[in-house]
């Protein structure tokens, strides 16, 4: 399973559970010879729905403006409905 959160920002699967991943671009890899994909596995869940907590308290809530923690309460509530949205729970 790959499911794009936004741009460069994926949740993936293997046989061990789930990953929060981020592509960062291209570089050329000598023993292929080719261009091969570059990313950073930011966090590693047993479950999709942790995957999705984790992007919406780690990444999304830093872009919040919020200026009280009630703000900040349903900032986090909507980032969370936004992301269960793009993975469809």
């Amino acid at each position: 399973m790959k499911v794009e959160i936004e741009p460069n920002l994926f949740i993936e699967s293997d046989t061990h559970g789930y990953q929060v991943v981020k592509y960062t671009g291209y570089r050329f890899d000598k023993k292929l010879n080719r261009d091969v994909e570059t990313y950073n596995v930011l966090a590693n869940f047993q479950t999709v729905k942790g995957c999705a907590k984790w992007i919406s308290l780690s990444l999304k809530v830093k872009e919040s403006t919020a200026a009280t923690l009630k703000e900040l309460v349903q900032d986090v509530k909507r980032i969370e409905k936004y992301i269960e949205n793009k993975i469809n729970f």
